[in-house]
């Protein structure tokens, strides 16, 4: 499998292989790992939105899970396990 994609038109692995099922050829999908906090959502406290890398919706666009939380130290003990599963910050 190839670790990126020269194609121009290839954005997400769906596009790569939509008419190849044979996922040795083309581009292999290449996920990235984001997460993003806030503050004071609602009568939330603090708001994590994470995304795989995987999931999208139809259209292709990211699929971001949540998680809330009301304590900053559970928040950040949840930041640091999505840090060394490879998430980086948005």
């Amino acid at each position: 499998m190839n670790d990126s994609c020269n194609d121009t038109n290839c954005q997400n692995y769906k596009d790569c292989h939509s008419d190849n099922p044979d996922i040795t050829k083309g581009c292999a999908p290449n996920p990235k790992k984001y997460y993003y906090w806030q503050m004071n959502i609602g009568k939330i406290k603090y708001l994590v939105n994470y995304y795989d890398g995987v999931k999208t919706h139809r259209d292709g666009s990211p699929f971001y899970d949540i998680k809330t939380f009301t304590n900053k130290k559970k928040m950040e003990s949840f930041l640091k396990d999505l840090s060394i599963k490879g998430y980086k910050e948005k």
